[in-house]
């Protein structure tokens, strides 16, 4: 059963590519990436919280999981992402997608045939439902409200989520200003979580969110910051650039270096935290990226290739020519606000705490050092010069995670640990791979999802034969 109307709406479609340990790919280009090597980092960076078990289970998957891919025509290539990351080179592990979102979708559509595969499209998982106890199928609805029931021995829930549902948003991050990576709303309203503990599941502790890297985002703009492209409003950079963020007091919060070069681990956290936040910069800065870019400006003060993984990123993209319009495209919209001074700027804004926390603030811009959050004095950007500007960012997501709690054959768990036999939860539904922040391992969601999902497919085929 598939909630979307065709395979070209399903995320798991459009990601940039998995990451994977010994897979044909690797192994043509020579890679020496072992499976311990990546389960004892990630086991380390999470604190052991998520199940171990299943971590290890799922990367001496992941190989069968792109080979899958592969089979049915996938292309990939192995490359370093554009941020710094643990695993690169002769050790990295990310496979870049060549095959282009349009002949994927094909692809998929192709092997459905071929396999035999039924899928139901526009149509909601609604129930999974039982009979002596045990597992005897799905209750689903369609588009039309019609309802329709699938028999089967084992079901596996893969729903991709709580994105497009405010109120678990609200349940599970603490926030609902969390927006959608994709330019509209989410289909991933929850209802594998609402399902599964339906059937008797309990959730696992730990929720989180898989964040858009590419700035700032405000549900007020008409071109929100959503993708890998320069048309959306340029100012929605300056809520990822390194500059000076605040809260809604005006405090600052967090070393805003380690969101321009580690945004989707180090900075998601505190962004979300505080989201919206808000990017203070005056009109020298707005000058410096609007004739020179991130890349050049940072570089003269200290930045190099050695010492800035993410430059060669910033290097392709040059400077944010469209910067001036785009400013005042969001004051006309109400995410932006302009003011002479700063004084000015505090009472427009409300920030009580701006003028005192901009004054510490240059203070460590004049001295190279900062002395608050440790900011690489590179990213240290004096506020001075007027007009200043407040930039209003809420962060954006490309799915949620955390959910149903399973053991290391990602069975669905009930109270006291007990599983559910016939009950697969897998992906982004699945709470037990999860940790918050997301890890700092390029392509790790979804070589969960597609990793978790090969374990499923063999334990639940099994258990439907059996």
């Amino acid at each position: 059963m598939e909630k979307a109307g065709n395979l070209a709406a399903v995320n798991g479609v459009k990601v940039s590519g998995p990451f994977a340990v010994n897979t044909p790919v690797l192994r043509e280009r020579g890679t020496t990436l072992t499976v311990n090597e990546v389960f004892q980092h990630v086991m380390n960076y999470t604190h052991w919280e998520p199940n171990s078990a299943l971590i290890r289970n799922y990367l001496e998957h992941s190989s069968e999981a792109v080979e899958n891919l592969l089979e049915i025509g996938y292309q990939f290539e192995e490359a370093n992402f554009r941020f710094k990351t643990p695993f690169v080179d002769e050790k990295g592990g990310f496979h870049l997608i060549l095959t282009d979102v349009d002949k994927r979708a094909r692809l998929w559509t192709e092997a459905y045939e071929k396999y035999g595969v039924d899928v139901f499209f526009n149509m909601a998982a609604k129930e999974v439902l039982k009979e002596n106890g045990k597992i005897a199928g799905v209750a689903g609805q369609r588009k039309d409200g019609s309802k329709v029931t699938v028999h089967a021995k084992s079901v596996i829930i893969a729903s991709g989520g709580y994105l497009g549902n405010k109120e678990l948003l609200l349940k599970y991050l603490g926030t609902t200003h969390v927006n959608v990576a994709t330019r509209g709303k989410s289909l991933c309203t929850g209802d594998g979580l609402a399902i599964a503990q339906k059937a008797g599941a309990i959730l696992d502790k730990t929720f989180g969110y898989c964040g858009c890297e590419y700035g700032g985002t405000n549900p007020k703009a008409s071109r929100p910051a959503t993708q890998d492209k320069y048309d959306q409003n340029l100012a929605f950079k300056f809520g990822i650039y390194g500059n000076l963020l605040v809260d809604n007091q005006g405090k600052r919060f967090m070393n805003e270096g380690l969101l321009c070069d580690y945004p989707m681990s180090y900075g998601e956290e505190p962004t979300l935290r505080h989201s919206p936040y808000y990017a203070i910069v005056d009109q020298e800065y707005v000058d410096k990226m609007r004739d020179e870019g991130l890349y050049e400006y940072l570089t003269k003060r200290g930045a190099n290739h050695d010492n800035w993984f993410i430059g060669s990123y910033y290097k392709q993209r040059g400077a944010l020519k469209s910067l001036d319009s785009d400013l005042e495209e969001g004051i006309h919209e109400g995410w932006i606000v302009k003011a002479d001074t700063l004084e000015e700027l505090a009472k427009k804004t409300g920030f009580d705490h701006l003028t005192g926390t901009v004054a510490s603030y240059n203070s460590y811009c004049e001295k190279g050092e900062d002395e608050q959050f440790g900011a690489n004095p590179w990213y240290l950007s004096s506020v001075k010069q007027g007009p200043f500007y407040a930039i209003e960012c809420e962060v954006s997501a490309w799915s949620t995670f955390g959910g149903v709690k399973t053991d290391d054959e990602c069975r669905a768990l009930a109270e006291d640990d007990q599983v559910i036999p016939g009950m697969y939860v897998v992906g982004t539904d699945n709470g037990s791979m999860m940790y918050s922040p997301y890890y700092d391992i390029p392509g790790f969601c979804y070589s969960s999802c597609i990793g978790s999902g090969v374990i499923a497919g063999h334990g639940a085929s099994a258990y439907a034969k059996a």
